[in-house]
């Protein structure tokens, strides 16, 4: 109803103008009053004058101007809008953390206003161009050593720079090159400098300090001990049993003729060969694996200095439960009564004693963790079972699995008070 009103509003303003050469924009009547959400801004730093993207849902892409943007109170306007995407430039705001807060008015709907970033959300900066970066006059370095950086410099700021093990002030020579002194001790893994300008700001007898954007990443290489000889991809475990949503962390270290090794897990090229076994989770370095069979690891190193590739790969076993034979797996006990007035019979212990409290108690009766993936209940001799457990579901050696009302459907196993049926039927492979 909503969306006639607002075509016959468009038709009749169309029709009440028509010698008018400026376009009528057509309102986006589809997101009107609903609230936005923003997922991410890109860069995170906010540097005056530079062209910011919002990524979210729920913005008007037409008028433009009913998105409503602020930058730590200060409106700033609009340049583009999508339903998920609008663009802005950076207006001048005084330097420190920012705050968004964006909501839609149009046609007298106002939405709720969105906050970014929020509790969930990593902070992001006002601040002022980074160093640019252009090289370093060797990637090959030893504690102590001094390192001349080339690029484009500003005369007039204290430059720094950030290494894995902190923070280092350097020394810019020209608009055109800079000097740092390394840290007696470097990590052995590839180490990323950035660059970045701190300023100094003295506010009521206090002084501040506000640090620009990095410059884009350098990588140097530690020689102190060599060139690495190897690469190993450690594992928890390379033969295990499969169970529901089971995860499997790795690492991959780089080991030096010596026998040094660093982890250079975050620097490797990881792929997996067997997609329909496991996932790979490269941000939380983790395997997801929901099947049986072979999946084989991959890792590959690059040592830059010399071209130098390295490989390793681990080949992991994931042996699939089997199905249980007669017998192994018994009904061990049947809960058909459960009653808001005997708190007693509050069986999965979520505070209320309801029909879902009614359960189906199962027993491994083996040495063996066995798939129950498929199998049914049938109750009271319903034609269609009551409850089809989930692919993956396991139960351990001699261990016990219940299975509740709400697992049912309608939340309910129906389990009579006497008289009942319960059959259990196992699926084959």
């Amino acid at each position: 109803m909503a969306n006639t009103f607002f075509l016959i509003l468009v038709f009749i303003l169309v029709l009440c103008y028509p010698y008018y050469s400026v376009a009528f924009v057509i309102p986006d009547v589809n997101n009107i009053g609903k609230d936005p959400k923003i997922y991410s801004v890109s860069p995170r730093y906010l540097i005056p004058g530079d062209r910011v993207k919002i990524i979210g849902e729920n913005f008007l892409a037409s008028p433009k101007t009913a998105n409503k943007l602020f930058i730590n109170g200060k409106k700033v306007r609009i340049l583009s809008a999508t339903n998920n995407e609008l663009e802005f430039i950076v207006p001048k705001l005084p330097l420190g953390e920012g705050k968004i807060v964006l909501f839609t008015h149009y046609l007298g709907l106002k939405s709720q206003e969105e906050i970014y970033p929020n509790h969930s959300t990593n902070g992001f900066y006002i601040t002022f161009k980074a160093p640019e970066v252009l090289g370093v006059n060797s990637i090959e370095v030893k504690p102590n050593q001094k390192l001349t950086v080339f690029g484009n410099f500003n005369l007039k700021k204290e430059v720094y720079f950030k290494l894995d093990n902190g923070i280092f002030k350097g020394k810019i020579f020209s608009n055109r090159s800079a000097e740092l002194v390394l840290p007696d001790k470097l990590p052995l893994a590839p180490i990323p400098l950035k660059m970045f300008y701190r300023k100094t700001v003295l506010k009521k007898g206090t002084q501040l300090f506000f640090d620009s954007a990095f410059s884009d990443d350098l990588t140097l290489y530690n020689i102190e001990f060599g060139e690495p000889q190897y690469l190993n991809i450690s594992i928890e475990n390379s033969v295990f049993d499969v169970i529901p949503d089971k995860e499997l962390s790795y690492r991959v270290e780089l080991i030096y003729g010596n026998g040094k090794k660093t982890d250079v897990t975050d620097f490797v090229a990881i792929e997996m060969i067997g997609d329909e076994i496991a996932k790979i989770d490269k941000v939380n370095k983790k395997l997801k694996v929901h099947a049986g069979g072979i999946v084989t690891l991959k890792a590959m190193f690059l040592w830059e200095p010399i071209s130098k590739m390295l490989e390793d790969t681990q080949d992991i076993v994931v042996n699939l439960p089997r199905y249980p034979y007669f017998h192994e797996v018994v009904i061990d006990e049947i809960f058909p009564f459960a009653s808001g007035f005997f708190s007693e019979t509050d069986a999965n212990g979520d505070g209320f004693a309801k029909l879902n409290d009614e359960f189906i108690e199962l027993k491994n009766l083996t040495g063996e963790t066995l798939d129950l993936s498929n199998c049914k209940f049938y109750i009271n001799e319903k034609k269609e079972a009551s409850v089809v457990l989930s692919d993956l579901t396991v139960i351990k050696p001699y261990e016990y699995f219940v299975i509740y009302g709400d697992m049912a459907e309608e939340d309910s196993l129906n389990l009579s008070n006497s008289g009942a049926v319960v059959e259990l039927i196992w699926s084959s492979r």
